[in-house]
C-alpha cells in the first residue's frame, strides 16, 4: 500500500483520480482493489444491476424457458426492488455474507440518490446497497460471487 500512499501524496485533486481511473489500464489484483475502493457506489450499483439481470437471464433460459414474455415474467421475481430486497435480507438473516460484504452492502445503501417511482425508499436503498455488492464481487471476487448466486438461484 506504499504506493497508494505516495500517489496520495502527489495527488493534488479528485480530477487527477478521476483521470487516473479512467485512463490507466488495471490487471494487477491491488490496481482492481485500488480502482473498486474509489468507484463511486452508485457505478459499482449500475454495474451490480447489469451483472445479476445477466445471471438471471441464463438461469431461467437454462431452466428452458424460452419464450421472451415468459422470460420477462419469470425475471420479476428476482430483478425488482422488492426482491433484491427480499434476496438481501435472506442472505443477511441465513448468515451468508461477511462482514465486509455487509460494509459494502451499507455504503451502497446509503449511496442512493433518489426516489423510486415504484416502490418506498427503504426497498429501494436496500436493493442499491445489493447491486452494490453485486458489482463489487463482480470486480474483486468472482468466485465468491458465484457461491452468493449459486445460494440465490
Amino acid at each position: 500500500f506504499y504506493f497508494i500512499k505516495v500517489f496520495f501524496h502527489n495527488l493534488h485533486t479528485l480530477e487527477t483520480l478521476s483521470f487516473c481511473l479512467r485512463h490507466f489500464t488495471f490487471t494487477s489484483k491491488y490496481d482492481i482493489f485500488f480502482k473498486v475502493i474509489f468507484m463511486n457506489n452508485l457505478s459499482l450499483a449500475y454495474l451490480g444491476d447489469a451483472v445479476f439481470e445477466l445471471y438471471i437471464r441464463e438461469y431461467l433460459i437454462n431452466k428452458k424457458i424460452y419464450k421472451v414474455n415468459d422470460l420477462q415474467k419469470e425475471s420479476l421475481n428476482y430483478i425488482t426492488a422488492p426482491s433484491q430486497r427480499k434476496i438481501l435480507e435472506n442472505l443477511i438473516n441465513e448468515n451468508i455474507l461477511t462482514e465486509e460484504e455487509i460494509e459494502i452492502v451499507k455504503r451502497g445503501r446509503n449511496a442512493s440518490s433518489h426516489k423510486s417511482k415504484t416502490t418506498d425508499v427503504v426497498t429501494y436503498h436496500m436493493s442499491t446497497g445489493f447491486e452494490c455488492l453485486i458489482g463489487y464481487l463482480y470486480l474483486n471476487n468472482k468466485e465468491r460471487l458465484k457461491e452468493i448466486m449459486e445460494k440465490i438461484l
